[in-house]
């Protein structure tokens, strides 16, 4: 009888192992998935660099290490080892979230400027939505990132200068510059806008007033907004709080001087996804999907 329990016991056991497993084993992502980033960046100095940094969705057990990626023939390489140190001769990687069975990690790769392909001085932009990656491991994914936007900085007028900034766990943030000379605001340019929208409020106003109060850009007949010397120009931006990308981008403020000649300046809007625990999987999945189409 005894022996009878213990083989029962012994099945429990290994019933139990494998269905562990099993669970632990559907899982595991059969390879990293980058997640969508919307960035613009603006080449300043042509002997420097472009530094970009996206993020992926990697097992836990044993999470993969970028080696370098190559978009559209330019390759480049991570600034500095994500697994940034040694515990119990296993690489402790370095990541910004933490799941179950996954981290979310960073990976800041940089271009040489004199690789992108555009002229240099151009208006031209270099836009690119996928990345040949290789790991440490040597494995290959083709990843879609989203959007990422380059171009070389165009000389403008000055218009604005930088006062104060300021932002809060809501998601919403202000950016304040003291108006320089008199001009018009003509536009507000949103980059990726189709694809951002409903990510992604924008309002302008002069003085004091409460974001509620502020000109929606996306509103018709919101603009122009003539400005004067002196003036407190205030840009709040709002982004939702459910949201699956990350931001890295220049809103275009265009507009002309008193002289009639035109300008462009930018403000910039810097977001993180955060992404719960009880997500995780579905994101996974429209990401799949999407890569999949």
């Amino acid at each position: 009888m005894r022996e009878r329990f213990l083989w029962i016991g012994i099945f429990v056991v290994v019933v139990s192992v494998a269905g562990n497993y099993m669970f632990f084993d559907s899982k595991q992502l059969d390879q990293p998935i980058f997640l969508d980033h919307y960035y613009t960046e603006e080449i300043y100095d042509l002997e420097g660099t472009v530094d970009l940094t996206f993020y992926y969705i990697t097992n836990k057990q044993q999470p993969k290490r970028v080696a370098f990626v190559d978009i559209d023939g330019v390759e480049a390489y991570p600034v500095y080892d994500q697994h940034g140190f040694f515990l119990n001769d296993e690489p402790q990687i370095h990541y910004v979230q933490e799941f179950s069975h996954y981290y979310i990690v960073p990976v800041t790769i940089e271009i040489s400027a004199d690789q992108i392909p555009i002229e240099a001085g151009s208006d031209e932009t270099w836009m690119f939505e996928t990345m040949h990656v290789t790991f440490s491991d040597r494995e290959k994914v083709k990843a879609s990132i989203g959007k990422t936007e380059i171009a070389h900085h165009q000389g403008s007028p000055d218009v604005f200068d930088f006062s104060s900034g300021s932002s809060s766990s809501d998601g919403t943030s202000e950016t304040s510059v003291t108006v320089l000379q008199a001009a018009n605001i003509e536009d507000v340019l949103i980059p990726f806008a189709d694809e951002i929208s409903d990510e992604l409020s924008v309002k302008i106003d002069v003085g004091m007033s409460r974001p509620d109060e502020a000109l929606d850009v996306s509103e018709a007949g919101s603009l122009p907004l003539t400005v004067k010397k002196d003036d407190r120009l205030r840009v709040f931006t709002k982004v939702i709080s459910d949201r699956t990308s990350f931001l890295e981008l220049g809103l275009k403020i265009k507009g002309t001087i008193d002289n009639g000649e035109a300008f462009t300046e930018n403000v910039y809007v810097n977001d993180m996804a955060y992404f719960p625990e009880n997500e995780i999987a579905d994101i996974i999945a429209e990401k799949k999907a999407g890569d999949s189409d």
